[in-house]
């Protein structure tokens, strides 16, 4: 169990301070966690980016590739 613990609290303290933005999606590609990192990057306020799926942040030219 500590084991587990401790885990998630080094996650938790890399995820909100590595220096780099971190998307974490579901398997239907909505992004269900970003850090503080990828809201400053991309412009959005949290709620507007969660559930969003992860292609609308990729330029459209670029979307295809992505999603194959």
């Amino acid at each position: 169990m500590l084991h587990r613990i401790f885990n998630k609290q080094h996650f938790s303290t890399l995820f909100e301070h590595v220096g780099v933005g971190i998307i974490v999606v579901n398997e239907f590609g909505e992004i269900e966690a970003a850090n503080k990192y990828v809201f400053r990057e991309f412009g959005y306020e949290e709620q507007e980016l969660l559930k969003k799926h992860v292609e609308s942040l990729i330029p459209e030219r670029y979307r295809e590739k992505h999603i194959r």
